[in-house]
């Protein structure tokens, strides 16, 4: 029994070169799109392909306004570092998401310049 081949040598050259040129996420994406409707495949077949031949790049992690994805440990850290105490003997990471962006904007704030 021959194994279906989904795409030819010519389609996965083509598919390098329009991806690896794509820039941005953005540009990746209708990259992708662009792929799918002119081999006629979905676009998560693409994804696949893309993804096995190891040049597959998953967009930025964005929070839902559109900002940098920043976890709790890392705000904790920020305020370890802001009042010089190790990180790992506080229970800072454990507390509140909002409060502790509360606490990281007071600390930059709140810094000292410089200059003095």
């Amino acid at each position: 029994m021959a194994k279906t081949v989904n795409y030819t040598p010519e389609q996965v050259e083509r598919m390098k070169a329009v991806y690896l040129t794509a820039e941005s996420d953005a540009d990746r994406k209708a990259a992708v799109k662009a792929l799918a409707t002119e081999f006629g495949k979905h676009t998560r077949s693409i994804v696949a392909k893309l993804s096995h031949l190891k040049i597959y790049q998953a967009p930025t992690r964005q929070t839902k306004t559109g900002g940098e994805v920043v976890t709790k440990e890392k705000l904790a850290d920020r305020i370890a570092a802001f009042v010089g105490i190790n990180p790992e003997t506080t229970g800072l990471a454990k507390a509140n998401k909002n409060a502790l962006r509360a606490l990281v904007k007071f600390c930059e704030d709140h810094q000292p310049d410089e200059a003095e």
